[in-house]
């Protein structure tokens, strides 16, 4: 048998999942705004999306807009990089 009182057993057996995100849902209630937002404009950045949250009284970090549309299957590629790297294998290829 469990030493103690009741209640700490009822606190063993209780206990609820930890971590994890739990604030996802606040900025999820604005996505329809956000998805608007990249699809009207699709270079827009994080940055001006911040701006944009703001305008509409709502205070989001970078990284939670990034994490939103991470979610939502949208990223973002430097095109300088990309069309660098493809110069460069053409001319290896072209050698």
């Amino acid at each position: 048998m469990m030493e103690g009182s009741v209640c700490r057993r009822i606190l063993w057996t209780s206990a609820k999942p930890m971590g994890g995100d739990q604030r996802s849902h606040r900025l999820e209630a604005h996505a329809e705004l956000i998805l608007g937002a990249v699809g009207a404009k699709p270079d827009i950045t994080v940055s001006e999306l911040q701006a944009l949250l703001a305008g509409h009284g709502v205070k989001a970090s970078y990284g939670a807009v990034w994490n939103l549309l991470n979610r939502h299957g949208l990223t973002f590629k430097k095109r300088r990089c990309l069309s660098s790297v493809l110069i460069g294998v053409q001319m290896y290829e072209n050698i």
